[in-house]
């Protein structure tokens, strides 16, 4: 006898169906069968597990693991044959995360790319769907993100005719006309057919780094795009396999990529920390899954600093390498199968993480100080040519200039070249804009960067903005010494010395001596107004540009580290051109004293007439495998000033700080602290189920409560467990509710077997703490 059953969103991922024909009360023959309810988990916080184990502890471990959060698994899916994932995963409801290959550059002896080159029609399109066809098993248990694999190549390219075809037509779409290419090179090609290497065993144009800076650019920028090419492919392959796939890499990636292409292509991304996070949580639309991976240390310090880095970067899922393991950096089980200490230690750490902050963050909206950074890869490989290599490279300069912005209290937002083009930069979210080390730029570019200014903007850059289009072409003038008011009289000079700034301007004094500084040393003031000044040279300049304001610091801020004896003064120095720029944050994060907090990101979320803030003070040890500096020091004292009166919020200490507009607080090492700033009291909490006396298969529903003040649109995170008749709080029940408006409602549905008596569904809202609480009997 046939008969059909709905799955709906509260059963499990591994389901048994089981059939019992009876003659009576006696039982004649039994029959069952399993199908699976694909569960992806997206659009939540969530936390994944680097493999699982397979033989008979296996659902005990991955209990375990699942008490403390992860309920999903990477898992290493390649090979020539589907992999099925294993049976206890799929019993203890976890989604899959398959590693379904790993995007790597490797050449034959001719320099054609193996296996096969990403351009090589149809043998790349072979090559992509047996990998794709492959994850059909792990698909239907539920797939969070389609892994192309860790530590792999962000660019590559060959010489195989059809690679030398592809590359030709991306240089037809870059340059439109062929003449356009030979003025940028200085070649005389009659037509891109006719375009080749200067030498075919020089695959990246090597030679022409020092000769022919755009040669050079073009292939390095042409092998970014070919990686987003190929990602594409695999997007659009499980896409077709899977409607709702996310498909990207982890573990990879640098300042230099094009962070651009890669997150307009794919729908998960996670490189290994570093500031490329920070373009990420800038770029990336909300959809896309982020993550870094942790899990490197030895120490509950160390791995909560490494966690909190996570929430704070604005990341959805946290990933940690891996679950077993004794060596270097340990796992998340020890031997035994319960957990370290560090990860104990951990696993509480998270805990407001997954109870509710880190779906709360998501749904609230990251802002900042009024503070862009502008990032394109031309810049950041315009490090590379010339005499580029005098200066400090990009990347550092960038990590300067961001680092000593966090210990002001201040955030910011990376503006990329295709925000800058989408008409991201206006005056409504950003005061200023940062160009550190930007020698490469579109005219279009330019041309927006000036409008920014003239519309009432401060632009502030430090060497040599401009001195390359964005084929890394030298350009003379640069293309905004006239926005900067200067004359440029060559770019290979470079100096050292110590910089004297002192003046006032707009009624702003400033007195710095910055020593020891790298100077661009070929430049003059054409109209700027100079305020600081390197031997009687000009050395910091200000001008004037329509209601807006430009200002170049021909030279190097050096350093962001602590232990530097002039960080100090550059951070000062900074200090002061956010005060002239007339920034303003959303709070203002300081020492008691007022100064700066080093070491310390803070960052700002709203969530309507709410501001949800974290502080934290990042822990001083390398990320992966330190050998010192794993241990917390004493908290250091914080002060928070509102930009008016608010009821405050402690999540660490649990506390309700009353109406006020500052705070004092004290910063635990590697241990993020959260407040939430609203206009009103958060109110008591209510929770009714009906029906009260519910038969089997009914479905329970609890409705959760804030009665908010008239028009609030605030959002909350409550806390839902399911408590059974004998005090039982089983995984099954336990999840966080978003509370829109103000209401909320979680569903149980009562089954069969289910103990007779008193159950209770408990609610407890994230910041207040508050909980309450409704039941409903089964007989």
């Amino acid at each position: 006898m046939p008969f059909e059953y709905t799955a709906d969103g509260l059963w499990t991922n591994w389901i048994r169906v089981e059939a019992v024909l009876l003659d009576g009360d006696e039982e004649v023959e039994i029959k069952d069968a399993s199908f699976n309810v694909p569960k992806r988990r997206h659009g939540q916080m969530n936390f994944v597990m680097w493999d699982a184990p397979s033989d008979v502890v296996a659902p005990y471990a991955w209990r375990q693991m699942q008490e403390a959060g992860h309920d999903i698994c990477l898992l290493g899916s390649q090979g020539n044959t589907p992999r099925r994932p294993h049976a206890a995963l799929a019993a203890c409801d976890a989604s899959m995360a398959p590693y379904s290959t790993r995007i790597l550059d490797p050449k034959d002896e001719q320099g054609f790319m193996e296996p096969v080159c990403w351009n090589d029609e149809p043998a790349v399109d072979e090559y992509v769907q047996g990998i794709v066809s492959n994850q059909q098993l792990m698909r239907e248990l539920g797939v969070f993100v389609y892994s192309l694999g860790d530590e792999g190549v962000t660019k590559g390219c060959c010489v195989s005719p059809a690679c030398i075809a592809a590359y030709r037509s991306y240089l037809a779409d870059q340059y439109e006309t062929i003449d356009a290419l030979n003025e940028s090179w200085g070649s005389d090609y009659a037509s891109f057919d006719a375009v080749d290497l200067l030498d075919r065993k020089d695959n990246m144009e090597v030679a022409a780094k020092t000769t022919n800076f755009p040669r050079w650019y073009d292939r390095q920028a042409f092998a970014r795009y070919n990686l987003a090419k190929l990602s594409g492919r695999f997007v659009e392959a499980y896409t077709a396999l899977d409607p709702q796939a996310k498909t990207g890499f982890e573990g990879t990636g640098r300042f230099g990529d094009d962070y651009d292409a890669i997150l307009g292509t794919n729908g998960f991304y996670g490189p290994y920390p570093d500031i490329g996070d920070d373009i990420v949580r800038s770029a990336a639309p909300r959809e896309t899954v982020r993550s870094n991976w942790m899990g490197y240390s030895k120490t509950g310090d160390a791995l909560s600093d490494a966690g909190w880095r996570m929430v704070m970067k604005g990341m959805d899922s946290i990933w940690f390498w891996m679950w077993s393991g004794i060596g270097s950096y340990r796992g998340y089980l020890r031997p035994t199968f319960d957990l370290w200490p560090a990860t104990e230690d951990l696993a509480e750490e998270m805990r407001p993480v997954r109870e509710g902050l880190g779906d709360l963050l998501l749904n609230s909206e990251m802002t900042h100080s009024g503070i862009g950074v502008f990032y394109s890869v031309a810049s950041a490989l315009s490090g590379n040519i010339g005499s580029s290599n005098q200066f400090i490279r990009p990347d550092a300069t960038h990590k300067i200039w961001t680092q000593l912005t966090y210990e002001l209290g201040l955030d910011y937002r990376y503006v990329t070249s295709e925000m800058l083009r989408s008409g991201v930069l206006d005056t409504d979210e950003f005061q200023v804009l940062l160009l550190p080390m930007s020698q490469a730029l579109s005219p279009e570019e330019a041309a927006l960067i000036r409008a920014f200014a003239e519309q009432g903007g401060t632009v502030i850059a430090d060497v040599r903005p401009g001195i390359f289009d964005d084929h890394c072409k030298p350009v003379m003038p640069g293309q905004l010494d006239d926005m900067f008011g200067i004359t440029r009289t060559g770019s290979d000079e470079v100096a050292e010395g110590t910089v004297t700034v002192f003046g006032t301007m707009a009624d702003i004094p400033v007195d710095l001596r910055l020593t020891d500084v790298t100077l661009d040393a070929q430049v003059e003031s054409a109209g700027a107004e100079v305020l600081g000044t390197v031997d009687g040279a000009s050395a910091l300049m200000s001008n004037r540009v329509g209601e807006g304001r430009a200002i170049l610091l021909n030279f190097q801020l050096g350093s962001a580290s602590e232990g530097e004896e002039s960080t100090p003064d550059f951070r000062r120095l900074l200090d002061f051109l956010y005060e002239l720029a007339d920034v303003q944050p959303p709070i203002t994060a300081t020492a008691p004293s007022g100064g700066p907090l080093p070491a310390t990101e803070t960052r700002v979320w709203n969530n309507g007439d709410a501001l949800v803030f974290g502080m934290w003070r990042q822990m001083p040890n390398k990320w992966f495998a330190p050998k010192s500096g794993t241990l917390a020091g004493e908290p250091e004292a914080a002060r928070v000033t509102l930009p008016r009166d608010a009821h405050v919020y402690d999540l660490r200490a649990g506390k309700y700080l009353g109406s006020t507009d500052h705070m004092n607080t004290k910063l635990r090492w590697g241990r993020a602290s959260f407040f939430m700033a609203l206009p009103y009291k958060i109110p008591a909490l209510e929770v009714a189920a009906t029906p009260r006396n519910p038969e089997p298969d009914d479905l329970v529903t609890a409705s959760i409560n804030l009665r908010l003040p008239r028009r609030a649109d605030e959002k909350f995170a409550v806390w839902t467990e399911v408590v059974d008749p004998d005090g039982n709080r089983p995984l099954w029940g336990q999840q966080v509710v978003m509370l829109d408006g103000g209401a909320g409602q979680v569903q149980v549905r009562v089954a069969h077997n289910d103990a007779p008596g008193r159950w209770r569904l408990i609610a407890t809202e994230l910041f207040s703490g508050q909980s309450a609480e409704a039941a409903w009997t089964v007989k």
